[in-house]
């Protein structure tokens, strides 16, 4: 082997063992994961940092796989970043619980993935004052798409001269804003109203019902809702019933989308109906205003009513409005079959009658001026005895109520 061989060979494997010597094969995990609280009612903020022996690697792509889930929950959210920090809301009635890993792969990694371990981290939100002090039942509805109103129950322990408090955020303000408008009962808060401009629809709304007496704090209860899938919209208006001229058992339905700022588009109807004291049923719920219903029992008064909800391609959630006003329509005449059928025949029956008495009418008219004309005319001689028989003609008519005298011309000229 000559000398310049033996040269490439060496500068060759070292080329390989350095290549080698830059494969990972493992990786750590962040460092310092923190969930952090902005003050915001349940939109927390989850941080965290980079490996420090990835702090230089620029031929690989580093990736973190975060989950996290509530104290109270089994199931794991999870999402994939190239960040250092991700944002989600949470309900902080419960504590959170995050964990992380990193994800290496690219040249560094011989294009294989390696995940380091996880790490974990857990976040409580602040449990002072005592538990009874905690409110009960809230929930809120936004009412026609104009106003939303949330109530409250007051805790079972509630120390005197307290009184709640209720605060909202929701993405793109720079706090929690507080309630403007509350609805009282017995001197305490229970509840508060929103004007549609206060709050913003299709996004999450985070709520928090506290307060304080002092320096004593009030046991908190945070909320978060999207306003889309608490709406409760206006019954439908102006619904009419009709019965078909042609087929009286069909019905028709038709009504009108309730007034308001809900678009037309985003309301699904249900329909009931009942004949006389029976219990309602409903038909099946659909997007038109308008249907046709088969009612093969006519001998009863129909009654109807409709109510609408958001659809599922307005929101992921609805409540249905409250009943539109009940409109009857009275059962049509009873007309069986027999008895159309009797009228019709006897009708025809006439009819045939009355032709047939004027055809027969119109038949004996012709027949008897045609006996008139062509009747063989009976001649009497007797009644001018003065002329002679050849020059005189007696014809009687056949009413035999008439008679004419024919003579003939040479009696003329000689009387």
């Amino acid at each position: 082997m000559s000398r310049q061989h033996t040269v490439a060979v060496f500068i060759l494997a070292m080329v390989c063992v350095l290549s080698s010597s830059n494969i990972h094969k493992s990786v750590d995990p962040p460092n310092d994961l923190q969930i952090l609280d902005p003050g915001y009612l349940g939109y927390l903020i989850i941080q965290w940092h980079s490996p420090s022996n990835l702090s230089n690697l620029s031929h690989c792509t580093v990736r973190y796989k975060l989950q996290y889930r509530s104290t109270d929950s089994k199931r794991w959210t999870g999402v994939i970043t190239k960040n250092l920090q991700y944002s989600a809301g949470f309900d902080l009635n419960t504590g959170v619980v995050a964990k992380i890993q990193t994800l290496l792969k690219g040249p560094c990694t011989n294009e294989s993935e390696i995940q380091s371990k996880s790490i974990e981290t857990t976040f409580w939100p602040s449990l002072q004052g005592p538990l009874e002090s905690k409110i009960k039942n809230f929930h809120c509805t936004f009412y026609n798409w104009e106003k939303v109103k949330c109530i409250w129950q007051p805790g079972t322990s509630l120390p005197p001269e307290a009184n709640y408090e209720l605060y909202h955020w929701y993405y793109g303000l720079d706090r929690a804003m507080p309630c403007r408008n509350y609805t009282r009962s017995n001197k305490i808060n229970v509840g508060c109203i929103f004007q549609e401009q206060d709050l913003i629809a299709y996004t999450e709304i985070y709520f928090c019902v506290t307060g304080f007496l002092g320096s004593t704090a009030l046991r908190s209860s945070y909320s978060m809702l999207e306003l889309q899938n608490i709406v409760v919209p206006a019954p439908p208006e102006q619904l009419l019933l009709a019965r078909s001229l042609e087929k009286p058992e069909e019905i028709m339905f038709e009504w009108k989308p309730p007034e308001g700022k809900v678009a037309p588009q985003c309301l699904q109807y249900e329909v009931q109906f009942k004949a006389d004291e029976n219990s309602w049923e409903s038909m099946p719920v659909q997007r038109a205003t308008e249907l046709t219903f088969l009612e093969p029992k006519l001998n009863h008064t129909f009654c109807a009513r409709v109510r609408g909800q958001i659809n599922i391609f307005c929101a992921d959630e609805s409540f249905w409005s409250d009943w539109s006003q009940q409109k009857c329509i009275k059962a049509p005449p009873i007309v069986t079959v027999t008895i159309v059928i009797l009228c019709i025949s006897a009708g025809v029956i006439v009819m045939l009658v009355c032709i047939t008495v004027i055809l027969l009418w119109a038949s004996y008219k012709r027949s008897l001026v045609k006996d008139q004309l062509n009747y063989p005319w009976t001649c009497k001689m007797s009644l001018l005895p003065w002329l002679n028989t050849s020059e005189r003609i007696i014809a009687t008519a056949p009413t035999g109520k008439k008679q004419l005298a024919i003579i003939s011309a040479s009696s003329i000229k000689r009387l």
